[in-house]
């Protein structure tokens, strides 16, 4: 993952609204023992660093939505663009230019609540409840395809790291599917014992994981169970970063997982336990070229924080949306 100079990061709310967040490291002056810093004793003594400190401040506050909105999703700046687009109940999908600030369109193709959007290379895959999975070219916003794609609606959608093919499951057909992307059409389907919640490629597309209620389970790419591990709240957003799964909870906490044992191997509570809404993950640019490796949270009740995601999961940075929360992204912008 590259290192961005900035990092945008939205929340969809219940009131109908997109609220948007610049994260950036800046300098600011610390004061430090002066024995300390020369290594010898100096009482009382103190003198000025300069250190990294990660900042979050509102960027943008929109209202495009007639009704609340149910997923949020940026593109891979490096490859689409700087586009971010939104769905919701008034099942319409808005797309944004998000470097220029700036509405690109609104489209119209479902007929049913968003529930999913995913950007890869030049397209976009939607999904709604209406059951259909849409195929949208991102230079024009045309539609190329519409697959009808579940019985009961489209719950979740995970494209494959090489974007060739992707995996969706049903709101209750209980079905995995498969497709292959650049012909638009179905592969193979997997009768699956409940309806998961989340389900994500890892990145080195071997393996994906289906997380239930309370429990996950990793398949290798044949569809063959590998690990299942269970969850002491249930899970509600989820991804990879840094070789780990990590997972946000409706109790507050925040799980990291080794996939390739099924262990947990760290993990930390939010302040007041309020429910995750999402977790997204991205890289800061500081001083000196100097990577930070960032997890970030939003809870239902408005709080977004920013973590160290190497160095104890450290809080960074903090701040009060003072909204609704139903959904979460990260755009990188160099």
């Amino acid at each position: 993952m590259a290192a961005a100079a900035t990092v945008v990061l939205t929340v969809g709310t219940y009131g109908h609204q997109l609220v948007g967040y610049a994260v950036t490291v800046e300098q600011r002056e610390k004061e430090e023992d002066a024995g300390a810093a020369e290594g010898k004793e100096k009482k009382d003594e103190k003198k000025l660093c300069q250190e990294d400190s990660v900042v979050l401040r509102p960027t943008f506050g929109l209202t495009p939505h007639e009704a609340p909105v149910k997923v949020v999703s940026a593109s891979d700046q490096s490859v689409t663009g700087d586009f971010l687009a939104s769905g919701g109940d008034d099942e319409t999908i808005k797309v944004y230019n998000l470097r220029k600030k700036i509405e690109v369109g609104t489209l119209h193709q479902h007929t049913g609540t968003i529930t999913t959007l995913n950007f890869f290379g030049h397209h976009m895959l939607s999904g709604s409840e209406d059951g259909s999975v849409c195929f949208w070219r991102t230079n024009d916003w045309e539609v190329m395809r519409v697959l009808k794609a579940h019985t009961g609606g489209v719950k979740g959608l995970a494209i494959h790291p090489s974007g060739k093919v992707a995996l969706s499951f049903g709101i209750l057909d209980h079905f995995l599917k498969m497709w292959d992307l650049h012909r638009g059409s179905h592969i193979h389907s997997t009768k699956l014992p409940f309806v998961p919640e989340l389900l994500n490629w890892h990145p080195n597309g071997q393996q994906f994981v289906i997380t239930y209620t309370k429990k996950s389970i990793v398949y290798n790419a044949k569809l063959e169970e590998i690990h299942e591990f269970e969850h002491e709240s249930p899970p509600r957003s989820q991804l990879f970063y840094l070789g780990h799964l990590f997972v946000g909870h409706q109790n507050g906490a925040v799980s990291e997982w080794d996939i390739s044992t099924g262990k947990r191997v760290s993990g930390w509570q939010l302040a007041g336990n309020p429910r995750i809404r999402g977790v997204v993950a991205f890289t800061l640019r500081g001083t000196n070229n100097k990577r930070l490796q960032c997890i970030a949270t939003a809870c239902s009740d408005g709080t977004i924080t920013v973590w160290d995601a190497e160095n104890d999961h450290r809080e960074l940075a903090r701040c009060n949306a003072d909204v609704r929360v139903t959904c979460f992204a990260a755009s990188s912008l160099a």
